[in-house]
């Protein structure tokens, strides 16, 4: 802070020194802390004459509400998103940006900005946070399709069930489902 306000300061001056062609700070320095100090500020929308003890504390809350309302709540507990894929800027962008692992959202954090807590379909709980543009919003229904790669067939009770990998997620998902609902795609 004191950087900037040292910054500010010389701005000032050098801006004098041009205009006037005389170096001689000292004669012209208390006039150009007043402007400074009578000027409004574009972050804050108050001069800094404006401020003291009594009234710091009314206008600082005026400013983190203000800096709140930019950010807007997208999502909601328990919409379903999936999670952007980090690429790097000379990657090719012919696969899918978003993960195939579905999550759900279990807490909104009031954050600047806005960040979401999610957890995978077994209830388990990521320890990242996630913000808004890091995700993509899901509407998962009964018909919706998984990606799947075949590990092995048996025969059970006459009916043929295939161990699958679900493409996306990790090995703990892996199961066993019946040949009925698989489609070939």
């Amino acid at each position: 802070m004191a950087e900037r306000a040292i910054r500010t300061l010389k701005s000032k001056l050098y801006k004098y020194f041009t205009d006037t062609g005389n170096h001689r700070w000292v004669d012209v320095l208390h006039e150009i802390v007043d402007g400074i100090n009578n000027s409004v500020c574009r972050s804050t929308g108050y001069t800094p004459d404006s401020f003291s003890f009594s009234n710091a504390s009314e206008r600082r809350h005026k400013l983190i509400e203000n800096i709140k309302l930019r950010y807007k709540q997208v999502f909601k507990l328990g919409d379903t998103v999936r999670v952007a894929k980090i690429k790097t800027p000379f990657k090719k962008g012919y696969l899918p940006n978003f993960s195939d692992h579905i999550y759900k959202i279990v807490e909104v954090l009031n954050t600047c900005p806005i960040t979401y807590k999610l957890a995978d379909e077994s209830g388990q709980v990521e320890r990242s946070k996630f913000y808004t543009h890091e995700l993509c919003a899901v509407t998962q229904n009964v018909d919706t399709q998984y990606r799947i790669h075949v590990l092995k067939s048996r025969q059970r009770k006459g009916k043929k069930e295939f161990f699958v990998q679900w493409i996306g997620y990790d090995d703990s998902y892996n199961s066993w489902i019946p040949e009925r609902d698989m489609i070939s795609v």
